[in-house]
């Protein structure tokens, strides 16, 4: 499976974000590339891999290099390159990220 790597800023309850924390492991969600013309039409369905463990990740936390997979890597991934922004929806707009590296196995 084909993944992007990317930083991600969980927005805080306080600013709109997730009132609880993301549980652990394996998070769904959509992604949205609003900066990419080609992609900005609608979010896509995607996985973020957290670290195993029992905390979750706490709203307001800041993320580095977490792998993110996609349910339709063919749309995606010939539009997107290092440096890609895009926001993480969840019912709502609850963070941002920017991918850090891609994935070259096929």
């Amino acid at each position: 499976m084909r993944k992007i790597y990317a930083s991600i800023k969980l927005l805080d309850k306080e600013n709109g974000g997730r009132a609880s924390p993301i549980p652990p492991v394996q998070f769904r969600c959509l992604l949205l590339f609003a900066g990419v013309k080609e992609l900005s039409a609608y979010p896509y369905d995607c996985r973020i891999f957290f670290e195993e463990g029992d905390k979750g990740v706490d709203p307001g936390e800041e993320i580095d290099n977490v792998p993110i997979a996609f349910l339709s890597p063919e749309k995606i991934f010939p539009y997107i390159q290092v440096g890609t922004s895009f926001t993480i929806r969840d019912g709502k707009i609850i963070g941002d990220g920017v991918i850090t590296s891609i994935d070259s196995c096929i």
